[in-house]
């Protein structure tokens, strides 16, 4: 369980930390460095979206279980448009992927700050 916690944290760190390196650091990005993102970010995305079911399944479910699985669904959703049919990453949906990650790195902090 805690292995899955690690991952699951590591993956969105990942995810989000890229979120905020290409909107607002290197903006705008080559072709080569899109595709790499969206590569990086869906497998991100998955390792979250597996390892968030992976603990709901294995032991008690995190708090807020099903808002966590609907917002990174939401994340995931978003990346996909933003890869797969528009194939640029507009600012407005970049900010929208990456107030979904702070939600899920603050309830992921809050669960920690409490099983302490």
């Amino acid at each position: 369980m805690l292995a899955l916690r690690y991952v699951y944290v590591l993956a969105l760190s990942t995810w989000f930390g890229g979120i905020i390196l290409v909107g607002a650091i290197v903006s705008p990005v080559s072709d080569v460095t899109l595709r790499r993102f969206l590569l990086t970010s869906y497998i991100a995305a998955a390792l979250v979206l597996t390892t968030l079911l992976g603990m709901a399944l294995l032991g008690p479910r995190p708090s807020g279980f099903f808002a966590r699985l609907a917002v990174a669904l939401g994340m995931l959703a978003v990346t996909l448009y933003a890869g797969l049919h528009l194939r640029t990453l507009p600012v407005n949906l970049l900010a929208l992927t990456a107030v979904g990650g702070l939600a899920l790195l603050f309830w992921e902090a809050r669960d920690g700050t409490r099983a302490a």
